[in-house]
């Protein structure tokens, strides 16, 4: 197992073994501290059905929303061969089409887009809520050693 071992710990070894602070020393003698790297699934950690119904709703709209350039290339693509009779009527006619997916096209890329954002925005505000409550409680489970020993600057941020 290499880097990725990370990814292979369970959703339960996750919830009990945080990441910790290793404690190192530089070339010019200064302890470092420098914390493991935490895997991407961990991040999830603390998300609800709901989190993961956005998730999947929002992947799908920015999925969407991506496979509209695609098309554009496509609707560019055929402007030769509709432009290509010469007969005016035919012209403007095969113009008018095009405009008109065009405007179908940006209208759908811009529902798809609003609901992919959406959804990740809600999840990554739940994420984010949840984490600082989870932060607020440890701090008020701690003895008042800690504080007199850390910076009343540190907390907030």
């Amino acid at each position: 197992m290499s880097n990725n071992k990370q990814v292979e710990l369970a959703s339960s070894e996750l919830q009990k073994t945080p990441a910790q602070p290793k404690n190192k020393t530089s070339a010019k003698g200064k302890k470092e501290t420098e914390v493991e790297a935490v895997s991407f699934f961990s991040l999830l950690r603390y998300s609800t059905w709901k989190d993961y119904l956005y998730m999947f709703f929002g992947t799908l709209g920015s999925a969407a929303d991506g496979s509209s350039m695609p098309l554009f290339a496509l609707f560019f693509g055929s402007i030769p061969g509709d432009f290509q009779s010469g007969n005016g009527q035919a012209i403007v006619d095969a113009a008018s089409e095009l405009g008109l997916k065009f405007l179908y096209l940006g209208i759908g890329s811009f529902i798809t887009a609003y609901i992919g954002f959406v959804c990740w925005m809600i999840v990554g505000e739940t994420q984010g809520i949840e984490i600082r409550k989870r932060y607020f409680k440890s701090l008020l489970h701690q003895e008042i050693a800690f504080y007199d020993s850390i910076n009343p600057n540190e907390l907030s941020t």
